[in-house]
């Protein structure tokens, strides 16, 4: 039987099959995949263990003890199994400074964070795997932040190139790179109007420094953190804020780390869109198959704000949210 800590976990159903894509392009899952996936934390629970027993916002999650999250996963790994999940969502893997939900990562080689120390975590992956239950890591790469102000980067030490050059960082009086050179900047944001309808650049992110994927030295660096997350016991990828830098950098991300599963955090509302940036995360040009998978947003807000209205449920154009999409006579369901 599960135990009660696994009702705060929340479950993301798949559809496609790992097992019948060719392992150059395991990143995705194909189409026919039945693995079930379970979102492994909860947006306090990097506060477990944590601060002060008598914080208000600690008291509802009083009865797991003074554990840290890692070890809470730890602890029902077996029980995972038992239910049948396939994988796990695992929160942001690096340390991000001081007590955070791990989205403004600063160091991205170490592995201790508010969610425990490094040997917590790496028992954690451990056990799960163990268990036959696959850890995705929550991968951000489209923002960074510095370890003491808005642009000093270490572990991986970058410069100011290595901020898209329209970065607010360079135009605001009290960052530390104000008025920095141009010829010291980044590239600016990309302009993917190839699937975006708003025809102008990728999003920008004002609260850390937006990353400028177009640099080699950045790409470098990115392809020796996901392969070391492999080497540390992650096996997927789900990429955070994928509509904030270019699709065809999470092809060339995937093809390099063979990921087992890789899913994106494409902007909620934008169906068209997530659309055209699976095309072009595609490890094969036009292959969709070997397509990232992207949130189905489009379906699930179907499903929740028409309860009893089945009319709906039966299709949107030609079919329900991505998994029904049959735009261009091609197969989008790769989207869940």
């Amino acid at each position: 039987m599960l135990r009660k800590s696994l009702l705060l976990f929340a479950v993301v159903l798949l559809t496609g099959g790992v097992a019948l894509v060719p392992y150059r392009v395991r990143a995705q899952a194909g189409f026919n995949d039945d693995r079930v996936m379970i979102q492994g934390f909860y947006w306090e629970s990097y506060r477990h263990g944590q601060g002060d027993p008598d914080d208000e916002r600690r008291k509802h999650f009083v009865h797991f003890g003074d554990k840290k999250w890692y070890e809470i996963v730890e602890d029902v790994a077996a029980a995972l199994r038992v239910a049948r999940f396939d994988m796990i969502w695992l929160p942001p893997p690096s340390n991000a400074g001081g007590l955070s939900a791990g989205y403004n990562p600063q160091r991205y080689f170490r592995m201790d964070n508010s969610y425990g120390d490094a040997q917590q975590h790496r028992d954690m992956l451990v056990a799960l795997l163990q268990n036959g239950v696959e850890p995705i890591a929550d991968i951000v790469l489209n923002h960074r932040d510095g370890v003491g102000g808005w642009c000093d980067f270490e572990d991986p030490a970058w410069g100011t190139w290595s901020i898209t050059g329209d970065d607010e960082a360079f135009t605001n009086a009290d960052s530390s790179c104000f008025s920095t050179p141009d010829s010291e900047r980044g590239a600016g944001e990309e302009r993917p109007t190839e699937y975006t309808n708003h025809g102008g650049t990728t999003y920008q992110y004002g609260s850390f420094r937006d990353i400028d994927h177009t640099n080699t030295d950045v790409r470098r660096d990115i392809v020796r953190y996901l392969k070391y997350l492999k080497s540390f016991g992650y096996r997927g990828w789900r990429y955070d804020m994928v509509h904030g830098f270019h699709a065809k950098w999470i092809s060339v991300y995937n093809r390099e780390s063979h990921p087992t599963f890789s899913v994106g955090e494409y902007d909620w509302g934008a169906h068209d869109e997530q659309r055209g940036w699976m095309w072009h995360t595609a490890t094969e040009p036009g292959n969709l198959q070997t397509s990232s998978s992207v949130f189905d947003f489009s379906t699930q807000f179907a499903l929740k704000d028409n309860k009893g209205n089945y009319g709906v449920w039966y299709g949107l154009g030609h079919g329900l949210g991505m998994v029904g999409d049959t735009t261009d006579g091609h197969a989008w369901k790769t989207g869940r």
